[in-house]
């Protein structure tokens, strides 16, 4: 009976033991669970040497932080990507990183998004390695809303091989130029090729912007005045507008209306001389194979000499109001280390926005000098009260088809 009772006991202890063991194990699943957190972030669809770069960036996070992880959703700008971030964040239902177009900061400033849901990033100690170019197009009334992973430059894309058929050489001023848009136009060769797809992704805005700032201080402009409407934007921008419907009426410039891949196609054909375009777009121009030879360099509208038009590019915000608002200022540490940043610039035929950054690759060498110089402007100025980008946009593609 001892034994039985003894083997009972035993039994009884086991099954306990065996019990408590369960227990504990799922105790210690739970808390793993509870530690397992997950960071939204939303973004532009991206192409694919950009989708790749942030994937390894976002995979290297995860990697050194254990139970963390990102999920990355992308929308393209021509999809609306503005429009729907702007209404999660009107329904407080803000991702806790999203990017924000940098034309788009005047628009999120109005909106009062930017030191309310948009967390002000001033004073992170990540912004002293950022060149004082970038930094000035990042400042939106003393606030940081976003830090760029890149530097983006808008210039000229020129056909060498057109140009010295006819004698011609890229051209470095306004009056050069209209020399070269003279003598083509007489040859039946289309001089200038430009889109006005919106969402600031084909550049048909860039010649009204250019030719109105390419000259200006842009620290001289009282933004102050033009805000209150006691001084014109329409007399500031009138020379540009000008300029798109002279060249318009003599056959100086092309309009595509089928987007992006069309304006690179026609201008990969071989017959038109000039197109304005970002450095984003050149990787895209470059697996088209053109047939000729091409160069990229500063934009020749100015009567000074050619000039750069500077973005700070892929700027990631942090949602002030997240739940994981330190997690989220933690990613956007790491994303902002140099390695980080010089990387993702190379991937994108980019300019570094960082101090002492590396140089670029070889096609953005010429424009690289115009910016060295000091030849530069923005397209993206948060100090105008209008977005630059979709008012030109939509003012010089009325004129070229004859709405205005």
């Amino acid at each position: 009976m001892r034994k039985k009772i003894a083997a009972a006991m035993a039994c009884v202890l086991l099954i306990a033991g065996l019990l408590t063991a369960c227990e504990s194990k799922e105790k210690i699943e739970i808390e793993e669970r509870k530690e397992e957190v997950t960071l939204s972030f939303f973004g532009f669809k991206v192409g694919r040497t950009q989708s790749e770069m942030l994937e390894q960036l976002i995979s290297g996070f995860e990697k050194e932080n254990p139970g963390v992880k990102i999920n990355y959703e992308g929308l393209g700008n021509a999809d609306g990507y503005l429009d729907v971030l702007y209404k999660r964040i009107d329904a407080g239902n803000a991702d806790d990183l999203f990017m924000l177009n940098p034309f788009a900061f005047t628009v999120a400033d109005e909106r009062g998004y930017v030191g309310d849901t948009i967390y002000d990033l001033k004073g992170q100690p990540f912004l002293n390695q950022y060149n004082d170019t970038v930094l000035s197009l990042l400042d939106v009334d003393g606030r940081i809303p976003a830090v760029p992973m890149e530097a983006s430059a808008i210039g000229l894309l020129s056909n060498i091989d057109l140009l010295k058929k006819y004698s011609l050489e890229v051209p470095e001023t306004y009056s050069e130029l209209v020399h070269c848009c003279e003598i083509l136009s007489k040859e039946g060769v289309t001089p200038i090729m430009t889109g006005f797809e919106t969402g600031g992704f084909t550049s048909g805005h860039i010649y009204a912007v250019a030719r109105s700032l390419g000259d200006t201080d842009l620290n001289e402009v009282d933004y102050q005045a033009l805000s209150k409407k006691e001084k014109s934007l329409g007399e500031l921008f009138r020379p540009g507008l000008a300029m798109v419907d002279e060249f318009n009426r003599k056959g100086y410039l092309k309009v595509i209306d089928e987007g992006e891949q069309a304006e690179k196609s026609t201008f990969a054909a071989g017959n038109t001389a000039f197109m304005a375009v970002g450095s984003w777009q050149l990787e895209k121009t470059n697996l088209m194979d053109p047939d000729f030879q091409y160069t990229f360099s500063g934009l020749p509208l100015g009567d000074l000499g050619s000039a750069a038009v500077i973005r700070a590019s892929t700027p990631l915000c942090v949602n002030a109001k997240g739940e994981h608002l330190e997690l989220a200022l933690k990613f956007l540490e790491y994303i902002s280390q140099r390695k980080n940043v010089e990387a993702f610039t190379r991937s994108q035929t980019a300019i570094s926005p960082l101090k002492g950054g590396g140089e670029p690759a070889s096609i953005l060498k010429d424009i690289n000098e115009t910016i060295k110089a000091g030849r530069v402007f923005t397209d993206s100025d948060p100090r105008f009260s209008v977005n630059l980008v979709t008012e030109n946009l939509t003012l010089s593609s009325k004129i070229v088809h004859g709405e205005m």
